[in-house]
């Protein structure tokens, strides 16, 4: 299951049935580069690095978290660690949240 998960997981009705419940990171890629580093993570807040860009952020299932404009130095801080796609302006990062 994915990092984070495992008491969410070990509640579960279903998954009580396991014994050994191991947390991996399913992530495979902890970032993956957009040009010229639209978005940095820094001390757990998405920081956008562009005057200007339209930006999506997504968690694992597709749901949209955020969608919006952000500006020069903008942060977001998601309510969650976890795996997170963000889209600048139609270009998309995959990046981990701890």
């Amino acid at each position: 299951m994915p990092e984070g998960e495992g008491s969410y997981y070990s509640g579960a009705d279903y998954w009580k049935q396991f014994q050994h419940i191991v947390e991996t990171n399913l992530a495979g890629v902890k970032s993956a580069p957009v040009a010229e580093a639209e978005v940095e993570v820094i001390d757990g807040k998405l920081r956008f690095n562009r005057d200007e860009a339209e930006v999506s952020i997504y968690d694992m299932s597709g749901k949209t978290i955020f969608h919006g404009t952000a500006r020069n130095g903008a942060a977001f801080t998601p309510e969650q660690s976890g795996t997170y796609v963000i889209a600048v302006d139609g270009k998309t990062q995959k990046v981990v949240l701890k």
